[in-house]
This record gives structure tokens, C-alpha cells and sequence, in this order.
């Protein structure tokens, strides 16, 4: 309901203009602002703009939340149609700038919401640069014993606004590692004016500290009841209740598993985190590649909300939902739609994006996960479909790299990059050698996608696949470290590409 209101009657009720508007697309509610007052009154309702949000068929940030305000809603919806409107269609566009950070850096993928990069600035704090105003501020200063760390971060939305996580943790290098069993937890909010504020400090003492440093070696969702996820020794850990979940040992019931004797050791070609399960693929490769086979497995953490702090804290996933799938071997996994419920089966949809290579060829295709809901104590066949989407020219490469995301609802937005090099050695090449952008709407019962023509980027900044990277696809942003930028330097450059 809108809060505006006049003196003189209008020729419709401000309920039913802000009706019409809501139907509107966000750049031309904008544009009608310079029709009348009333109009723009209207154009600046906050109900308004929360409806449009909520509605918008594009990609864009968890939302709306009592904490997001009008000119953030309208920012973020602008921009992103600003950017769909010719992210197909127009040639590419780079727009390069490098950041220089201290060295040493190390690299954990810290590209929160498209706008802050965080790194550790000395072995005493940790630095936040905004990419939008290149502000500057110290997040952390708790070091104090001078010992070098490390830490893995990453980003939220929710009702209590926009949030960023911070994990610090000991250098597994030093001699003494071993005897440091603590982790320090940060949760920081995100201010209206891109500040941060501290909303929790807390130090937990566990009888064991993973390892979490390393590109790819943990998954972010942000959607509970998962926080992220540590690739080494199968564990996951959930900040907010502070405990850890183990992956258990591979095993499966299914007949073409239970075939082989004994069953095969697996170990999980992709994790990706959802809003209900954390969803297991295992790629067996057999005698020919027809054979080849793909196991999907979905698990769950057990029932717990006291945060716990106890040697045992260790929990295991459980299994619930398995299958398999052939004809089809993906090499590369995306979530593009997350968890929907049926509120009447109670089965629960989740959709990929997913590729395989053969041939010089890659073939991107939507995969369909329907959970039927579990039996109690048993695991449930899921139900497996695919929607054909596009084919790309990969060349030689054993992969064509690619890059993409969204919302949760289904609408993404991404690139796949062709390597350089005609041989097989361009699985090792520095740079890649065309672009082509796609945009994807999930959130349909029938998968479409549109893909931009090949473009070629080598009179433009050569963008790097194979250095640490991070996409926001929101934004069209690309950032990666680039530590060769001048080997003489005490500095490395952060790399960041604008793509339009």
C-alpha cells in the first residue's frame, strides 16, 4: 500500500498508478518522473520500488529487506537493466583498472557484492577498498600476537541487512600452527554510506582447525542453513551455530554402484551449497565414455541451533536423496536456481548450469533436481532432466572456462572465454582469446537462454582464467590477483574488468 497522498484528486487513485508502475521496468518509472510531480512522487514510493524488486526479472541481490532503501533498490535494479539491455546484443566492452595491494597478498576470492575487495594489509589488519568510491577502511585490527594469518570471507543478505563474514584463522606454515585451536569469527554489517559496522566478535577454541586456505578449496551459498563449505577433509562449517559438518565416506545404493565390488572410491567432482542441502556430484569414469557415469547426491545437516563450542562438534551430513545419470559427463557445475518447495508435494526443485567438452565443442545445459520429500531414515530417489541451451566453440581446450551469476531465482548472467592456443597445451595458455556473453532465466517451468556473438579480446586487457578470480555477475564484474604485474615491485595488482 502507498504512503503518498494529495490534496487535489488525481484522475486514478495513487493505489492504482502505483499498480501500473509495479508492471513497469525500473529504467522507465524513472524516465516518468520528468512528467509530473505526482508522478514522481509516485517513482520514489518505497513500497513501489520493493514490489518492482521483488517481481524483477533480473539478476540481482537477495532481497527486499526492510534494510535495503529506495535508492539502493533503484540503484541495483537500474543497473542491472542497464546492463541486460546489451549484454547480448552489444559487442564487448572492457573497462580495466588494476588495484594495488601490499605484498605479501594472498588471494582468497574476496569480491563481496561486486564492490569491496578485502585482503590482509600486515600480519596485524585487515583492509576493505570500495570499488565504487574508492574509500578505503580498516575492517580488523585484532592480530596482537604479530603471527601471520590467514582468513576466508564472504557475503549475506538478509533481513538484517547486508552482511560480510570474516573467518581468521593461523598460517599453517609456522612451526607453532599447530598449537593455535582457535578461530576468530567477524560478522560486519554494511552501512547506508558503505561503511561497516561490527555486529559480532567471537573466538571459538576448537580441538581442531582444518585447513581453508586455497583458491576453490571452500563453496559459499550465504543461505542457512549452510554457511560455506572446506573442500579438505570434507568438512563444512556454519558460522552462525559455530560447528562443523564432516562429508561422510562415499557409498551409494544404487544398482550401477552396487555392481561393482568393491564399490568404487569417489570423491565429489563439484559441492555446491543450496538454501535446504549441500548437493554432491561424483563423475565416475568407466571403460568408455559412453559408460561414463554422473552420481548426484543430496545430504543434509542434522537438526541443531545452540551454537557449540564442545570437542564433539564434529557432525556428519546425512544422506537423503541419490541417482545418477549417463549420456552426459559435466566438467563444470553452477547453481542458477535455488531451492523451490512445492507446497503441495513438498518436493523441492533445484536447477544447474552445467558443460561437458567433446570434440572441440562445449555443451551448456540446464540440469533439473526434483527432491521428492525424504521418508524418514531412508534415502529417496531425485528425479534428473536436462534442457539444451547453447554450444560453444572450445577449440582445442580440454574446457572452455566460464563464469556466471544471479539471483536466486533463476536469472544469470555469465561468459565463457575460449583459451588461447591451438594445441593441447592451451589447457596451460595465460590468456584467453574470445568471450561470449549469455543470460539465462531459470525461473520458468521451460529454461531459455540467449548467447552473445564470440568476441575477441586481444586488442583489449588479456583476462586470465587460471589466476584466482572472482565473478559478479550482478555487475558484470571480473577480478583476479595478478602478482606478475612487476616483479620488482613490493605491491600486487588486483586486476578488475567491468564488462559492458
Amino acid at each position: 500500500m502507498s504512503t503518498i497522498s494529495y490534496s487535489q484528486p488525481l484522475p486514478c487513485p495513487v493505489e492504482v498508478i502505483c499498480n501500473i508502475f509495479s508492471f513497469l521496468n525500473p529504467c522507465d518509472i524513472v524516465c516518468l518522473r520528468t512528467v509530473s510531480k505526482q508522478f514522481c512522487d509516485i517513482s520514489h514510493d518505497i513500497q513501489l520500488w520493493r514490489t518492482v524488486y521483488a517481481n524483477a526479472c533480473l539478476p540481482r541481490p537477495p532481497g527486499p529487506f526492510p534494510s535495503q532503501s529506495t535508492e539502493f533498490l533503484e540503484r541495483t535494479l537500474v543497473q542491472s537493466e542497464q546492463l541486460s539491455r546489451k549484454w547480448t546484443s552489444e559487442p564487448l566492452k572492457i573497462v580495466a583498472r588494476a588495484l594495488p595491494v601490499p605484498e605479501p597478498f594472498h588471494w582468497p576470492g574476496t569480491l563481496l557484492f561486486g564492490r569491496w575487495v578485502i585482503w590482509e594489509d600486515s600480519v596485524t589488519d585487515i583492509r576493505c577498498h570500495d570499488l565504487d568510491t574508492g574509500a578505503e577502511q580498516v575492517l580488523w585490527q585484532g592480530n596482537t600476537t604479530g603471527k601471520p594469518f590467514h582468513f576466508v570471507t564472504y557475503a549475506t543478505a538478509s533481513a538484517e541487512g547486508q552482511l560480510i563474514h570474516i573467518i581468521l584463522y593461523a598460517n599453517e606454515a609456522e612451526d607453532d600452527a599447530e598449537d593455535d585451536d582457535s578461530i576468530t569469527i567477524l560478522r560486519l554489517r554494511v552501512s547506508g554510506a558503505g561503511g561497516f559496522g561490527l555486529l559480532l566478535f567471537v573466538i571459538c577454541s576448537l580441538p581442531w582447525v582444518p585447513r581453508l586456505e586455497g583458491l576453490g578449496r571452500f563453496r559459499i551459498n550465504g543461505q542457512k542453513p549452510y554457511d560455506f563449505y572446506i573442500i579438505d577433509g570434507d568438512l563444512m562449517f556454519d558460522s552462525k551455530t559455530r560447528r562443523f559438518y564432516m562429508l561422510p565416506p562415499f557409498h551409494s545404493e544404487l544398482d550401477i554402484i552396487k555392481s561393482l565390488m568393491p564399490q568404487p572410491r569417489c570423491t565429489p567432482g563439484a559441492i555446491i551449497l543450496t538454501k535446504t542441502h549441500l548437493i554432491a556430484f561424483y563423475r565416475r569414469s568407466f571403460y568408455s565414455r559412453d559408460d561414463d557415469v554422473t552420481i548426484v547426491q543430496a545430504f543434509v545437516v542434522t537438526d541443531c541451533s545452540t551454537p557449540s563450542l564442545a570437542d564433539d562438534a564434529i557432525d556428519k551430513l546425512c544422506l537423503t536423496h541419490e541417482a545418477y545419470m549417463t549420456g552426459i559427463f559435466p566438467s563444470t557445475f553452477h547453481l542458477i536456481r535455488d531451492s523451490v518447495i512445492d507446497t503441495i508435494t513438498r518436493s523441492t526443485n533445484l536447477r544447474f548450469l552445467v558443460s561437458s567438452t567433446d570434440s572441440g565443442q562445449t555443451d551448456f545445459c540446464c540440469l533439473d533436481l526434483t527432491l521428492p520429500e525424504p521418508c524418514s531414515g531412508e534415502v529417496t530417489p531425485l528425479s534428473i532432466l536436462t534442457q539444451n541451451l547453447f554450444i560453444v566453440d572450445s577449440g582445442q581446450s580440454w574446457s572452455a572456462p566460464t563464469f556466471t551469476g544471479g539471483s536466486a531465482d533463476g536469472h544469470a548472467r555469465g561468459f565463457v572465454g575460449r583459451l588461447a592456443g591451438d594445441d593441447d597445451l592451451s589447457l596451460f595458455a595465460s590468456n584467453v582469446a574470445s568471450i561470449q556473453k549469455f543470460t539465462i532465466d531459470a525461473s520458468q517451468e521451460r529454461c531459455t537462454a540467449v548467447l552473445g556473438e564470440p568476441t575477441p579480446v586481444d586488442q583489449m586487457p588479456q583476462i586470465n582464467f587460471h589466476k584466482a578470480s572472482k565473478f559478479d555477475g550482478i555487475r558484470g564484474r571480473l577480478c583476479y590477483d595478478d602478482p606478475d604485474s612487476d616483479d620488482s615491485s613490493e605491491v600486487s595488482d588486483i586486476m578488475i574488468f567491468d564488462l559492458k
